[in-house]
């Protein structure tokens, strides 16, 4: 089925894009309190390729016990399972619930799929604060997608 804008066929993009975004926690709505905060804001819908999680600065919290989990709204946990906040240290990359590591090969999206796939996604990415508040952090995350929509685009 053909997508026609002002009279004009559009087709989805084939070029795979790139979006970086940094996030430096604090206690406050969408920066670090307990409940989300937005990583990606979507338009249309995208395949993920690939995410990754790269930490520069010691995620800390208010009290033991902080979680992370990283997806969408209906599936929290497509792209990370939960993890503790505080084991996300400078020069590590998040991979997995145990799997902060310095240096590691491209694995499988969190959801099985391999990066051959990816991951079909119609809405925000975010993570899910839970359990204590963050104080304190700082963390880039990259994703490579292509658009499916003509309208596609993470940001």
């Amino acid at each position: 089925m053909a997508l026609f804008i002002n009279g004009d066929e559009q087709q989805p993009q084939t070029t795979l894009r790139h979006c970086k975004k940094t996030i430096t926690f604090a206690v406050g709505a969408g920066t670090g309190s307990v409940g989300t905060v937005t990583v990606y804001t979507i338009a249309g819908r995208v395949l993920v390729k690939d995410l990754t999680v790269f930490c520069t600065s010691d995620v800390t919290e208010a009290a033991g016990g902080a979680t992370l989990i990283m997806g969408t709204a209906s599936n929290t946990d497509w792209f990370r399972e939960t993890a503790d906040a505080d084991e996300l240290d400078a020069n590590e990359w998040w991979i997995h619930a145990t799997g902060m590591v310095a240096g590691v090969e491209s694995e499988r999206l969190q959801n099985g799929s391999t990066s051959m796939n990816g991951v079909h996604c119609s809405e925000d990415i975010i993570l899910t604060v839970g359990a204590q508040n963050l104080t304190g952090g700082v963390v880039e995350f990259d994703v490579w997608y292509y658009p499916i929509t003509a309208t596609g685009r993470l940001y």
